[in-house]
């Protein structure tokens, strides 16, 4: 993908957002929007149907609505909440997938957000683009897994909807030209649990505990030990108190995944005590210059040439949230390999 797809504010779609057309800031804000000025309504939706007690409706027939139904709910509900109605079709959808037990990177995998946009021609246009979540329900014989009670099951299966839902819609509207893909790859990361997804993550998850009275672990202690480890990692303590998560909790992911890989996880009390602190969400090689060039030609059915949109993103990454600005975020960080 040679050119740019982000879109001025004036061009962009008026009854919704599209595709391709925003930087990761730009989403989140969108997220934070929509949580500080959810509608009431949506509230009350949530709760009259009883999706705070995460259990098993009947109909007036007494019967039992099933797991995808009940997750249909979830999605439909999450999607108007958090996401402006953008996950709906063709945009996205889910799936469950049995499995009996998939591992990547040596951890057990719950679910995944499978996009269309790398395998796309060089010719296709934004609104081809769409995400398909995939939910594992693990086999009820798989040998791999403990038993759990249906509640706790659901309880999961609605977790890792959310935590996918949020990859797919960073997914499908966040630029990923090349120059974009490079000058904000902290706010992408690595494995996709970079800055944008760490914000929205912890502020959706504060959102659904405080108003919505829904316990869920959106898995974020995982999510950035995945996005911050390589072998040879030095860390400050500092450093892991900035991902809002339990910093022991993150230390012992971290640690668990330098016995798999046989290499070393150091903790230091700071940066200059043993060496240099390696930190694997912003890269040493991004020359960007903080400037955005506006790619050269023309487009104007397609609109896929375009200028960098006005700065009015309001860089709320805030209540606690230590994140740095997408027009902040070429700071380059020293590596040392141990």
């Amino acid at each position: 993908m040679s050119s740019c797809f982000l879109l001025a504010e004036k061009l962009r779609n008026a009854d919704g957002l599209t595709p391709l057309a925003y930087t990761h800031q730009e989403l989140v804000d969108i997220v934070l929007k929509s949580l500080r000025d959810c509608e009431p309504s949506l509230k009350h939706k949530f709760w009259s149907r009883g999706l705070h007690r995460i259990c098993w409706p009947v109909d007036e027939y007494g019967v039992y609505e099933s797991e995808k139904q009940l997750l249909d709910e979830y999605w439909e509900i999450f999607n108007e909440l958090f996401f402006l109605t953008s996950l709906s079709p063709p945009r996205s959808r889910w799936w469950f997938v049995e499995q009996d037990e998939l591992i990547w990177d040596g951890m057990p995998r719950h679910g995944d957000a499978e996009e269309n946009r790398l395998n796309l021609p060089v010719d296709f246009s934004r609104h081809e683009i769409d995400s398909v979540i995939f939910i594992y329900e693990v086999a009820p014989d798989s040998p791999r897994k403990p038993p759990r009670s249906p509640k706790e099951r659901l309880q999961g299966y609605i977790q890792t909807l959310l935590h996918e839902m949020i990859h797919a819609f960073i997914n499908n509207y966040a630029c990923f030209c090349s120059r974009c893909k490079k000058r904000y790859k902290q706010q992408a990361g690595r494995t996709g649990h970079g800055l944008a997804w760490r914000t929205i993550a912890y502020k959706v998850e504060n959102f659904v505990h405080n108003e919505l009275g829904l316990e869920l672990d959106l898995n974020r202690v995982v999510a950035a030990a995945d996005e911050l480890y390589k072998p040879g990692l030095v860390i400050s303590q500092a450093k892991l108190g900035t991902y809002n998560v339990d910093s022991t909790k993150l230390a012992d992911e971290l640690y668990r995944r330098s016995i798999r890989g046989n290499g070393t996880f150091i903790i230091v009390e700071s940066v200059g005590e043993h060496g240099l602190e390696i930190d694997s969400s912003s890269s040493s090689d991004d020359s960007s210059n903080g400037e955005y060039a506006n790619s050269s030609g023309d487009d104007s059915e397609d609109q896929r040439f375009c200028p960098r949109p006005d700065n009015s993103s309001s860089n709320e990454y805030d209540d606690g949230v230590n994140t740095t600005s997408v027009e902040d975020s070429s700071e380059e960080h020293s590596e040392e390999e141990h």
